[in-house]
């Protein structure tokens, strides 16, 4: 009879046991990730520009087409120049003669010097050589400075590149007629990216100059390295934002300017806390909350408990603050999770970032 009696007790003692939901759970560990700053921006050329020629008159030649990669000085558009070729040689002769007249004034004061100095010519004869020499350097001079500015008009004839980078437009083609300082193509230095963006007032104080960045690109597909360039503390008085710029040389050759990026800018800033998954975590109302073990003697309870997320990691995985603790284990997820739930421990997990 005992025997029985002991049996029941047993077979009724596993029944009890074997209805107590067995969960997973999560011993937490501690983690600290650097704080970042998130805003969206656009992607710019660091160098853009409406290249002109000081030279007017009718387009002889284009060397470029749109999209040419081009290097600094390489000539892009001929500007007719006959005329700035017949300036030049007429200034080029001109200063022959000046530099002749200048020969001959010189060794004529010599000898007038010369004779001067015993006596021989009279002192208006002297002065007057003295003048015809200094005259005759004033015009090999300015004969000199009008060939320098002929062989400037003939050389605006030639309109080249001021950097080196990628035609984005041409603004003119073969045969117009232009006037001087008109644009006649844009140009832009490619090999650096500049990222404009604006930031919150909030945010001014987590900026310091050269911090890293990663910078995406079409959801992601592509990313590239940036550092913070310049920023401002005065406001965009239209719409109160503080307008910051980070450059990235070297860009991706793939990179679409004057398209959306999203920038991950590094800050100072550390987030402290424990290392939670996606499974654990449960949400209602706005609020998010995981349920702690809790043990009472031989059982363990789910206690639940509100927590505030500070990051969200990769393969949903969540830095949380300080409303657990270190060494502390949470439930790692079950169909079904109430408060103060009598639960049987499982396999004891531990999540790594």
């Amino acid at each position: 009879m005992m025997f029985a009696l002991a049996i029941l007790i047993s077979l009724f003692s596993t029944s009890e046991s074997s209805e107590i939901p067995k969960i997973d759970t999560i011993k937490l560990a501690a983690h600290t990730e650097k704080s970042s700053l998130v805003f969206d921006g656009t992607v710019h050329p660091k160098k853009i520009a409406q290249v002109s020629s000081l030279s007017g008159g009718q387009i002889t030649q284009v060397g470029v087409q749109l999209g040419d990669w081009v290097y600094k000085n390489q000539k892009l558009i001929e500007i007719d120049h006959s005329r700035s070729l017949l300036a030049k040689k007429l200034s080029e002769n001109e200063l022959n003669i000046a530099q002749q007249n200048l020969k001959l004034a010189k060794k004529v004061f010599e000898r007038i010097h010369k004779m001067h100095s015993d006596s021989l010519i009279s002192e208006e004869v002297y002065e007057k050589a003295e003048y015809e020499a200094f005259a005759a350097e004033a015009r090999y001079s300015a004969a000199m400075d009008n060939f320098d500015i002929a062989q400037l008009n003939l050389s605006d004839s030639y309109v080249k590149a001021p950097f080196a980078g990628q035609i984005a437009n041409i603004h003119v083609g073969l045969g117009e007629t232009v006037l001087p300082g008109a644009p006649l193509l844009r140009l832009a230095a490619t090999d650096t990216a500049l990222i404009k963006a604006t930031v919150n007032a909030n945010d001014l104080s987590s900026l310091q100059h050269n911090q890293q960045a990663m910078v995406e690109w079409t959801q992601g597909a592509l990313s590239f390295p940036a550092k913070l360039h310049a920023f401002t503390n005065v406001s965009n008085p239209k719409n109160h934002r503080y307008p910051v710029e980070l450059i990235s040389p070297n860009p991706p050759e793939s990179l679409v300017f004057g398209t959306l990026v999203q920038v991950n800018l590094t800050t100072a800033d550390t987030l402290s806390g424990v290392l939670i998954n996606s499974r654990a975590l449960r949400s209602f109302n706005g609020q998010n909350f995981a349920y702690k073990i809790k043990r009472s003697k031989d059982h363990y309870y789910l206690h639940k408990t509100r927590v505030s997320i500070l990051l969200e990691l990769d393969n949903g995985i969540f830095l949380v603050g300080r409303e657990l603790n270190e060494g502390e284990e949470v439930a790692a997820g079950g169909a079904l999770m109430t408060d103060g739930m009598l639960i049987r421990i499982g396999n004891v997990l531990k999540i790594e970032p």
